[in-house]
């Protein structure tokens, strides 16, 4: 039973902005409780025309539910009858009237499949239209719903959505079973008026379909259900129209029960009596001691009190306690009878109270017959609350002080996604019912995960009986959820707690554990505190905090709570914060919910990644985006063509299919970018033209801007202003002059001339220096006399004839060589073409080398070569170590000492018992024996001031640092000469903040070459290819071992030496020279480069494991196009999106590999939710069971504000 509260304010995206229309409560229906309400219509309204609006959050799936039901079809004469409900074969919605046959009935085409989020349901009927398609209508979050399974009302017809003396429900049929599992919230009926769902709902700024309050009248029946007056259970059905046509409830408590008698009772009461005498509310028989004797009872949970403290008692002589103290009143004299008494004045005008107790003198006692904390009186109660702040609506976190029920939110459940195996969910999936039938450790999880390093979160488990085998903790939310046998820390990457046998930690993720707990042997309340921000994880049983059982918990992944259990046939009700807690967490610790997570970075991912399908008209199209795109790849939908990919680093027209080796090729007549979309051509692309009436889908993304860098001038893309009368060489083109580098140059074949005419003004008190190639060239300034100017370094060239526009320059070099010009000074900036990143021009944000770092202050003995100068001279393979027994230190100046703000990493090993101390604090325990980065952010701080470092080797198990790095840059002593970075000058479009950019380089077939991606954090998925070569396309995934493999085939993964070497946020590191085919590196070949970065919340790369039951994978967003491949064996590269899915099927699948049409096939069957995606077919392209897969998702909503799919 449920209902929840959500009356905040502000909050991200447009769930709740200031001044929005707040929903304060939702109702949860659990069918295990019969839980419905009902109302007779005692007055005769409208049977043709009305509309229903409510909010709904899903708790189980293929369920028939019952949402709305009027009339009573068991009645017989006509049976007539009206509902709407869930279809508990294929999760769709159905409107349906009957009397005498079918009048009406509709089912969605959409899939209504996710369980994490909230739709917003609108039906509208109006009958005397006379169009039938016209006479009712769903919709759903804004959007009206295509209609399959139809039977349209005649015209005129009475549909029954208004019957006077027939009974109504609300979650249940007329013979009271179909009850709903879920959520309702904002429940209107308009009668007599067919509205949109304009009239409830609107879409925010984010393209977030958000509730606004209903202004209109509700006619006769009408109704508004808003579940805000909590003062009873019966005041939950009150109307808020102002129709006053209340319903009766049925089986919902608007207060959480406590059995407040089970708690621990130490000293023993009268033989006659037991402490739930004074809990039943009869005020009959009391509870007393005898013979000198104190009772004492804890409750089994704290309540608060926070005006009023009375008690209901007879006083013969003794006392009463409270908490431990006497809180006796002055009691009445003689004692004759019990009466109330209010003591506080006593205890005090606000408190918790956590025990009471009762005493007697010689036989004369004090007996307590009933407590009464502010009005309300403690009664023994199993009722199950059922008002929590589950909500559409984001409230203002400001409103959340740790306790529980209090801020409005869409909360974290147990993920009904996730395979159940033999376990069950109820109470709107906050309740896990343990079935051991031969499973071992099934894993279940949240909806929500912390993200990552940052809030403090809390949640509370209450278990039903001691446990045995129960493991409590938090997992990856990187990870895939199958329901398979296994545990975070083990089979699932996470840490848990064994509470219900050796209180034993387990984890797998780098993490510290801590002294074991002591084993449960009750039923206990455990409250769970994860720190994200610190990294530290700790349990409290019934409010007593136990000891931090993980420290050093990486900060840089998102965690979601987890439970699994051995044999347990017991149930775990879970408290997220949707009603308040029993016990107050420490300061700082949140709910875990939507209005808590941060903002995201990108609010509306439709502006940076889309996805259109368009007609094909044989016709020139514009295709309208919220942004002008820099990638665009486009498919037919039926028919099998090549799908075509553009970006605008090549430019319109140049084109490049992923199913084929080709080289890049100018293709007249194809896509072309604009400043809000894309235009496809009338002739000569696969998705556009098409002889039949067939389609296409463009998938499109912003890449940002062309970087720049204020050393150099970069305005424009000069090189489209350098010719040459003879052409140039293919190997040294025009470019190569507006690299940045005077390492590379163009050549005019023979003694061509090479002409610059200037696309910008070139003022005569600008200084003019080129650098030109081989031997000497004669150059002219705006057509004079020619100037001698040797090669090997910039020469200052005489302005010439300043008034002669546009300016130019003029370079030969005579004898019959080729002309070549390396680079072009205009007013002390070298021209470097617009988006270039020069050779070596990111040393700085790489390197720090302020100083000599290995200079400073030292103690201790080293080998040979293991000096502190090995730490800091670049080579990750050299690194300082001390001889054995000996302790070794650097002191780094106080002058001197270098800062960090957002992260610090050491390159390290460390064996046995060595000790690694930084800034005199031990971070042995996050390093191990493998030598390898290490991140210490979470030991030593997010930011801070480097001072020193110190490291032994007891016996030989020495420790060793190879390097560190602040932010980023890695130290390096001034003394070094560092390799420059990039090393290959890239043109690079980027849009870090979407995690995307573009790069263009030409290969040298070096060694650990670089290029540059632009970003801000290492790309985790590349697709890479050839323009000038016809090589495959080479993808790299990080989320599988194999990283590599190639976009054009179906081969399995492979690990590859002619594939990339390593990522850093700022670079990629290349292999040398290899095959045609499969090198990204050959020397003097052009290649592309899309580079993809996760960003929380808007895109995800990652990997799954397919499985019999399926597999939930978490994305945390709203899932708007995935392409997934088999990397275990051979496969497809499948991709899939909602625009051409709307009803969420997950059977509309395209292949990157191959020309081939659309695929409806039910076995690929793949459907997305609020915070990721599901399998759910039976193919081996994507869910082949134990077949490993990668994936890459983009968003259309990130969690936060996403309603469900």
């Amino acid at each position: 039973m449920s209902v929840i509260n959500t009356s905040a304010l502000a909050g991200a995206s447009g769930q709740a902005a200031g001044g929005d229309y707040q929903i304060e409560r939702s109702l949860r229906f659990n069918g295990a409780d019969s839980a419905y309400l009902n109302r007779t219509l005692d007055a005769t309204g409208s049977g043709t025309t009305g509309t229903y609006s409510f909010w709904i959050k899903r708790s189980k799936l293929l369920d028939s539910g019952r949402i709305i039901n009027v009339g009573n079809y068991s009645a017989g004469v006509g049976y007539p009858t009206f509902y709407i409900q869930w279809n508990g074969t294929n999760d769709r919605l159905i409107a349906y009237c009957y009397y005498n046959g079918d009048v009406l009935n509709l089912e969605t085409d959409a899939q209504f499949r996710d369980t994490s989020a909230w739709y917003h349901v609108v039906f509208k009927v109006d009958t005397t239209q006379a169009t039938n398609t016209n006479r009712a209508a769903f919709y759903v979050n804004g959007v009206e719903q295509t209609i399959t399974a139809t039977t349209w009302p005649d015209q005129n017809d009475n549909v029954l959505i208004n019957l006077d003396t027939h009974p109504a429900y609300i979650g249940c049929r007329e013979s009271l079973s179909q009850y709903l599992n879920g959520y309702l919230a904002d429940l209107h009926f308009i009668d007599g008026q067919a509205l949109a769902a304009s009239d409830f709902g609107e879409y925010d700024d984010n393209n977030v379909w958000k509730p606004k309050k209903y202004d209109g009248t509700y006619g006769t029946n009408g109704f508004h259900l808003d579940f805000s007056d909590t003062s009873s259970d019966s005041a939950l059905g009150t109307d808020s129209s102002g129709n006053s046509n209340d319903w009766t409830v049925n089986n919902l408590s608007a207060q959480e029960g406590q059995m407040f008698s089970t708690g621990t009772v130490s000293g023993a009461v009268h033989s006659s009596t037991t402490w739930s005498a004074a809990f039943d509310g009869s005020f009959s028989t009391g509870v007393f001691t005898y013979a000198t004797n104190t009772s004492t009872l804890t409750l089994p949970r704290p309540v608060s009190w926070s005006s009023k403290f009375e008690i209901y008692a007879l006083q013969y002589d003794g006392s009463f306690f409270v908490n431990g103290s006497d809180a006796s009143p002055t009691w009445n004299t003689p004692a004759t009878a019990a009466a109330w008494y209010d003591i506080t004045s006593i205890v005090g005008t606000s408190g918790t109270l956590t025990s009471v107790g009762v005493s007697d003198v010689s036989a004369n006692y004090v007996k307590l017959f009933a407590i009464r904390l502010d009005d309300t009186l403690l009664v023994n109660s199993t009722a199950t609350q059922d008002v929590f702040r589950d909500s559409p609506t984001n409230g203002d976190p400001a409103n959340d002080t740790g306790a529980g029920g209090e801020l409005s939110g869409n909360y974290c459940v147990l993920n009904a996604a996730v395979p159940l195996q033999d376990d069950s969910l109820s109470d709107g999936n906050l309740k896990l019912i343990g079935n051991y039938s031969g499973l071992k450790y099934p894993g279940h999880v949240g909806t929500i995960a912390a993200p990552a390093g940052t809030g403090k979160w809390y949640w509370e488990i209450d278990i039903g009986s001691a446990p045995s085998y129960t493991m409590l903790g938090i997992v990856s939310a990187s990870e895939y959820f199958d329901g398979r046998n296994g545990y975070a820390g083990s089979e699932y990457e996470g840490c848990t707690v064994y509470v219900g046998y050796n209180g034993t930690g387990y984890q797998n993720v780098g993490a510290t554990v801590g002294t074991s707990y002591s084993a449960l042997t009750a039923a206990t309340l455990v409250g769970v505190m994860f720190d994200a921000g610190a990294g530290t994880f700790k349990l409290s049983y019934n409010g007593v905090e136990q000891s931090t059982i993980f420290t050093g918990i990486p900060t840089n992944k998102s965690f979601a709570p987890f439970i699994t259990h051995y044999g347990e046939n017991l149930t775990y009700t879970f408290n997220f914060g949707q009603r308040p807690f029993a016990y107050n967490p420490p300061s700082g610790y949140k709910c875990l919910c939507t209005a808590n997570l941060p903002d995201p970075t990108i609010e509306d991912p439709s502006k940076h990644f889309d996805v259109k399908t368009f007609p094909a008209n044989n016709g020139s199209q514009s295709i309208s985006l919220g942004f002008s795109p820099d990638l665009v790849w486009t498919k037919s939908r039926d028919h099998s063509y090549e799908g075509q990919i553009f970006d605008k680093v090549r430019g319109n027209n140049q084109e490049m299919s992923p199913n084929a080796v080709r080289i890049d090729r100018t293709l007249a007549n194809s896509l072309t970018f604009d400043s809000s979309g894309f235009t496809m051509p009338s002739t000569n692309n696969n998705a556009n033209y098409t002889p039949s009436n067939g389609g296409g889908v463009g998938w499109a993304w912003e890449g940002g801007d062309l970087v720049t860098n204020s050393a150099y001038s970069q305005s424009q893309t000069w090189s489209d202003s350098l010719t040459s009368s003879t052409g140039f060489r293919g190997s040294e083109p025009a470019t190569s002059t507006f690299d940045g580098s005077t390492s590379t140059t163009c050549s005019a074949v023979g003694s061509g001339i090479v002409t610059y005419t200037s696309p910008v003004t070139v003022s005569s008190s600008e200084t003019i220096r080129v650098y030109v190639n081989g031997g000497t060239t004669n150059v002219s300034v705006n057509g004079g006399s020619d100037q001698a100017v040797s090669a090997g370094s910039f020469v200052t060239l005489q302005f010439d004839n300043p008034s002669t526009t546009p300016f130019t320059l003029a370079f030969q070099r005579p004898g019959g060589a080729d002309t070549g010009v390396k680079a072009i000074e205009i007013g002390g900036k070298v021209l470097v073409d617009a988006g270039v990143i020069p050779v070596g021009s990111l040393n700085g944000s790489v390197y720090n080398q302020d100083k000599n770092w290995s200079g400073y202050t030292k103690t201790g003995s080293y080998p040979g070569g293991a000096t502190w100068s090995e730490a800091f001279n670049g080579d990750l393979a050299d690194g300082v170590y001390t001889n054995t027994n000996v302790t070794g230190t650097l002191t780094i100046d106080v002058a001197d000492r270098p800062t960090w703000s957002s992260k610090i990493r050491i390159y390290g090993i460390r064996y046995g018992s060595a000790l690694i101390k930084i800034n005199g604090t031990d971070v042995s325990s996050s390093v191990s024996n493998s030598v390898g980065w290490y991140d210490l952010s979470s030991t030593l701080g997010l930011s801070g001031t480097l001072e020193s470092f110190e490291i032994d080797n007891p016996g030989g198990n020495y420790s060793k640092i190879n390097a560190v790095e602040l932010d980023g840059r890695l130290l390096v002593d001034t003394s070094v000469t560092m390799t420059n970075v990039p090393s290959i000058a890239t043109t690079v479009s980027a849009n870090p903040s979407a995690g995307l950019s573009i790069i263009k380089f030409r290969g040298n077939a070096t060694d650990n070459a670089t290029v540059a991606t632009g970003l801000n954090a290492p790309p985790e998925f590349v697709i890479q290819k050839g323009l000038t070569i016809a090589n495959y396309w080479a993808v790299y995934h990080a989320g599988y071992t194999h990283p590599h493999t190639r976009l054009n085939l179906t081969d399995q993964a492979e690990t590859s030496s002619n594939y990339w070497k390593s990522f850093s946020s700022a670079l990629i590191t290349l292999p040398g020279a290899g095959s045609t085919l499969n090198n990204v590196n050959n020397d003097g070949e052009d290649y592309i480069a899309y580079c993809f970065s996760p960003v929380e919340g808007y895109s995800a790369v990652g990997s799954y494991t397919g499985s019999t039951g399926g597999a939930f994978v978490y994305t945390g967003f709203k899932t708007r196009w995935l392409m997934i491949k088999a990397v275990s064996q051979s496969g497809s590269w499948v991709m899939y999106d909602t625009a051409r899915d709307p009803g969420n099927s997950g059977e509309n699948w395209l292949y990157a590999n191959s020309a081939s049409d659309e695929q409806p096939a039910a076995t690929y069957e793949v459907y997305t939710t609020s915070n990721g995606f599901r399998t759910a077919g039976t193919s081996a392209e994507n869910n082949g069971n134990g077949v490993t897969y990668i994936y890459a998702a983009f968003a259309e909503h990130p969690f936060k504000t996403a309603r469900a799919r």
